[in-house]
C-alpha cells in the first residue's frame, strides 16, 4: 500500500486501534483501500478532570497486560478512587508522566471466592 497521500482527500477504512497500528484509508471517491498510515499518538496537553484520573506511584501499582504491548492494568490502589463519571465513553489515567485511555469494552468482574461465576473449568 502506498502513503503517498499529502493534499488527497482520504475516507478511512478501518484503524488498528494502537499507537504505529495501521490505518487503512482510500481517495473520498474510490471504493479501493490501499492507502496506509500509522496511527498517530494522541497528544493532550492538559487532561480534562472529569474524564480522567491522576495516579503516582505512592497511590497505586499499575501491571502490564501480558501479549498486549503498551496496555496496563491497575493492579493495586492505595487510596479512595474510582473512574470519574463518563467512564461508560473515555476516560484517560496519568500514572507517573504517562497517560493512558481506558478502553470501555472491557468489563472487569470481582473476583473473590464468595462471587464466583461458576465459569472456570477446574
Amino acid at each position: 500500500p502506498s502513503t503517498d497521500f499529502i493534499g488527497v482527500t482520504m475516507a478511512v477504512c478501518r484503524v488498528e486501534e494502537a499507537v504505529g497500528g495501521q490505518v487503512l484509508l482510500k481517495r473520498h471517491d474510490d471504493s479501493i483501500c490501499e492507502w496506509v498510515m500509522p496511527n498517530p499518538p494522541l497528544h493532550q496537553a492538559v487532561l480534562d478532570p472529569h474524564t480522567s484520573l491522576r495516579l503516582a506511584p505512592a497511590n497505586a501499582t499499575i501491571a502490564p497486560v501480558a501479549g498486549v504491548a503498551g496496555a496496563i492494568v491497575v493492579a493495586e490502589m492505595r487510596v479512595n478512587c474510582s473512574l470519574p463519571s463518563g467512564s461508560e465513553t473515555v476516560v484517560f489515567l496519568e500514572f507517573s508522566g504517562t497517560v493512558y485511555r481506558h478502553d470501555p469494552r472491557l468489563r472487569l468482574g470481582v473476583n473473590d471466592l464468595g462471587g464466583s461465576r461458576g465459569t472456570g473449568t477446574g
